[in-house]
């Protein structure tokens, strides 16, 4: 039962738009049970740890049954944990798949589905991890190999824009994004580009230099070039129109694989848009009145994404435009947006939600004490995360 609400229920929500190129409904099950060897056995635990886990959030009304599944979680975690320790003393690279799969799947079980701070402590395991297959590159040798690999790869530069300390470089970033990006369809898990994600991964690491005092003397022409490839201009994946009248009602009458097609597009679109709010966050320090065009823009096309699908889509940009939202009508859209994803037995999106209105909060109160308007105050949310002690998984 947990194995097949695995299949039905959390692999559809893995993914913006769910097709058959879905790794959760094919992939990840496959490696689980392809054999008896204790790294197969670790991914198969983890996903019905995961799967427990989001059994037991969605059964939060019913305290019984929710300790229940629980402590069921609980149990296949740790079976998981110990598996995989059998495998890393000896890893060889036939079980690369099934050992990168389970470590991936226990960082969702600890920052999706149980909310945990302790999914970083998993991440920080990966890159020596990887380190061992330098040489071997499983990543450029087998599709499944490289599906697993690029979800490590870009989870994890999605992860390191939450994370208040500066972290740097790692093998996950040198090794194997480097490696793993090069392939044409590099980010479709995430709903991101290749070269968004690489921009992603360039701001947060000129944010962290400005942050030691370490400012490069071409700042200035590493911030154009940001911009330049984050222009609408130089994107070649929009090759429909997005911005049709009455979008919604002709979207409906279009066969299944164009929708997916328009969704793709659109989700390339919001993921690029909140891309160049975190530039203007994250390096430029912008209030929020200067990227309201681009909040707006990231929350509508949301709006139209979740219309049609149900709430899959990627936390990463429209959290990042929820955190400068100071109109009304955005923070409803946010606010939307939060209800359907507290409906899904994901932690991280109960989390948000208590981050994002302490946000609004602090803004709100900080423009008041100063006699300003909330757009005209920057807040630095990972400041406010630290302080309530979370770290939040955007995935």
């Amino acid at each position: 039962m947990m194995f097949y609400h695995y299949v039905t229920w959390i692999a559809p929500l893995m993914i913006p738009v769910d097709s058959t190129e879905n790794p959760w409904k094919s992939v990840y099950p496959s490696t689980a049970l392809q054999d008896t060897s204790p790294a197969s056995r670790a991914l198969y635990h983890a996903i019905l740890a995961q799967s427990a886990f989001n059994i037991s959030n969605l059964q939060k009304g019913n305290p019984e049954s929710h300790r229940q599944r629980e402590s069921v979680a609980l149990k296949h975690y740790g079976a998981s944990l110990r598996e995989l320790s059998k495998s890393l003393n000896a890893t060889k690279e036939t079980e690369y798949d099934a050992c990168a799969a389970t470590l991936y799947t226990l960082m969702i079980s600890e920052g999706n589905a149980r909310g945990s701070v302790a999914w970083r402590n998993h991440f920080d395991g990966v890159g020596g991890f990887v380190t061992h297959f330098v040489q071997q590159k499983p990543w450029t040798r087998s599709t499944h190999s490289w599906v697993i690999s690029q979800s490590l790869a870009l989870s994890f530069e999605i992860s390191q824009t939450v994370n208040v300390k500066p972290y740097g470089r790692s093998s996950i970033t040198d090794v194997l994004l480097d490696s793993v990006a090069s392939h044409q369809n590099f980010g479709y898990t995430i709903g991101a580009s290749c070269d968004v994600l690489r921009t992603i991964s360039s701001i947060r690491l000129f944010a962290e230099k400005i942050a030691l005092g370490d400012i490069p003397d071409n700042l200035g022409i590493l911030i154009q070039s940001c911009l330049v490839e984050l222009s609408p201009l130089n994107n070649s994946n929009f090759d429909m129109d997005l911005d049709i009248p009455e979008r919604d009602s002709v979207l409906e009458s279009l066969p299944e694989t164009q929708q997916h097609k328009f969704l793709d597009c659109l989700h390339l679109r919001l993921f690029r848009t909140a891309t160049l709010i975190y530039l203007h966050q994250a390096i430029l320090k912008v209030p929020p009145r200067g990227v309201r065009k681009y909040v707006k823009s990231v929350l509508e096309d949301a709006m139209t994404f979740i219309h049609m699908r149900g709430g899959s889509i990627s936390m990463w940009p429209i959290f990042i435009a929820a955190t400068e939202a100071t109109e009304e009508e955005d923070q409803l859209m946010v606010e939307q947006w939060l209800a359907i994803s507290s409906r899904l037995g994901m932690q991280n999106r109960l989390i948000a939600r208590k981050l994002l209105h302490q946000i609004w909060y602090e803004r709100s109160e900080e423009a008041a004490a100063n006699g300003l308007d909330p757009n005209q105050v920057i807040i630095d949310w990972k400041a406010v995360q630290r302080r309530l002690g979370f770290d939040l998984l955007l995935l």
